[in-house]
């Protein structure tokens, strides 16, 4: 995988620790985990919708299971589960140098739920 690939799973995986209020978790969710993310170590952060090509990426290797469900006037988002275990995953991601520094990482779910994504 290529570091952005890398980057988002992890904030994919940090999403399912930290905002997971059901059985799933959606593409918003990612992106605002992501965005604190690039702000926590200073590094540029992508789009929405290049956030959401990475899921469908992730989908069509079999990491995860993404449903694309209707939101009304919010679009179209991912409700998203990982389909194998997320700390294997997560400790293939720390094995890269480039990621230890996110293993102290813990969100500011007030800030987070502050990102406007849209």
């Amino acid at each position: 995988m290529t570091y952005y690939e890398k980057f988002v799973l992890l904030a994919m995986l940090n999403t399912n620790i930290y905002l997971k209020k059901g059985k799933y978790f959606t593409t918003g969710d990612v992106y605002r985990i992501y965005y604190d993310m690039c702000k926590f170590v200073g590094e540029e952060e992508l789009s929405l919708a290049a956030i959401s090509q990475k899921v469908s990426k992730f989908k069509m290797m079999g990491i995860v299971n993404a449903n694309i469900t209707s939101r009304g006037r919010g679009g179209l988002t991912s409700q998203i589960v990982f389909i194998g275990d997320p700390t294997t995953l997560k400790n293939a991601i720390f094995r890269d140098g480039k990621f230890i520094r996110f293993v102290i990482y813990v969100p500011d779910i007030k800030r987070i739920y502050s990102i406007q994504i849209w």
